[in-house]
């Protein structure tokens, strides 16, 4: 058997395109709220967020830096799936796909109180942002109109890390995350050109040759 794909592959999935999407969406409308705020002459710090993809371990970087007060978002993908029904056997199939973006937010010990609260209001009020951004009737498509169907909610949760099972105090957790169902497609091969049909036909019991016919297609 001979090898039937000519051309390197290079280019990643799409699903991958999808989670870089959503991050440079959420760095770009981020900065822009910034901006906003700042020409109003208001303080910026609730719209400051770090953004990053696939980030494992994304507790230790605010567990290591005791004074991290900046919270942070991480884009990463979770699972996808494949719907037979909406594809073809060739060149494109549809792929579902749940893409996470966690948050954590910091909160800072004051006398007598944990941060616990303000770190909990930081984690809400990022994925709030984030939920807001990424379902606003401008980026329905993510922008990728002809790779991406549809993008909608999946959930949202909460959670208070751990270390060796005990909570962490004055840093929060929690996830939003988004189902999008999007296109894939697969490298595809040139036909080679028909240039002589060569047609024989026999019946079983004898040999012989009943038909027997050649077409030039050059």
């Amino acid at each position: 058997m001979q090898p039937k794909i000519a051309s390197l592959i290079t280019e990643i999935d799409n699903v991958e395109l999808i989670r870089d999407q959503i991050a440079a969406i959420l760095r770009l409308e981020l900065d822009n709220q910034v901006a906003l705020a700042q020409a109003e002459s208001v303080d910026p710090a609730p719209w400051t967020v770090d953004v990053y993809t696939e980030r494992s371990g994304a507790f230790e970087s605010g567990l290591n830096d005791p004074n991290r007060k900046t919270p942070f978002v991480n884009v990463w993908i979770d699972n996808e799936s494949w719907d037979r029904s909406a594809s073809n056997v060739m060149e494109r199939q549809r792929g579902n796909a749940f893409i996470n973006v966690d948050a954590v937010g910091y909160g800072t010990r004051k006398p007598g109180e944990a941060g616990d609260f303000e770190a909990a209001t930081s984690c809400q009020r990022v994925l709030r942002l984030c939920r807001k951004i990424l379902m606003a009737a401008p980026y329905t498509y993510l922008e990728l109109r002809g790779i991406v169907a549809s993008r909608w909610p999946q959930s949202r949760t909460y959670y208070q890390p751990t270390i060796d099972q005990a909570p962490v105090q004055n840093v929060y957790g929690g996830r939003f995350t988004m189902v999008v169902d999007f296109n894939e497609f697969s490298p595809q091969t040139t036909p080679e050109t028909l240039e002589v049909l060569a047609v024989q036909l026999q019946r079983a019991e004898t040999g012989e040759v009943y038909f027997d016919a050649e077409y030039n297609y050059t």
